[in-house]
């Protein structure tokens, strides 16, 4: 597994928020709503704005869901349980988990790259973003980052 540094403390946010800025330039048909204290996922049609779906994941996880990612086919539900330390891969026709993928101490937010090919997850605890590859499965390579900074740290840590 590859570590590559980097010098910034807004860097983990910032290769996050990139993925996921350039995601949100795709139309899509849902949006995917990780609700964070119940374990479940709300699916939401875009076209309506109504939620269509609830994806039960609570007796499945370890708890805490903090983001949901379709990839491009919206085959595939990649949801980030912070509690767990994991990505986990649902199927989104059955509902089911395909698998779990770590992804960092307290992985808190996820982004699909522009192409569909790779999800970045950011690890709080760890610093570190975790690259994953979308066809297989498998962590790709790690970033470091510097972590957080004195107010993060001090107002919520």
């Amino acid at each position: 597994m590859n570590v590559l540094p980097y010098r910034s403390p807004a860097s983990l946010i910032a290769a996050t928020l990139l993925l996921a800025g350039l995601q949100t330039a795709v139309a899509a048909n849902h949006a995917y709503v990780a609700n964070q204290n119940d374990g479940t996922v709300s699916v939401i049609d875009t076209q309506s704005d109504e939620v269509v779906r609830t994806l039960d994941l609570h007796a499945k996880t370890d708890g805490k869901l903090q983001a949901a990612i379709a990839d491009r086919a919206d085959k595939t539900l990649f949801v980030v349980d912070a509690t767990g330390s994991k990505l986990i891969v649902v199927d989104l026709a059955s509902g089911e988990i395909r698998t779990r993928v770590a992804a960092g101490q307290s992985p808190e937010g996820a982004g699909i790259s522009p192409n569909g090919k790779q999800i970045a997850v950011c690890g709080e605890d760890d610093n570190l973003v975790t690259m994953i590859d979308v066809a297989t499965q498998k962590v790709l390579r790690t970033i470091a980052t510097q972590g957080r900074d004195g107010f993060y740290g001090g107002a919520f840590g």
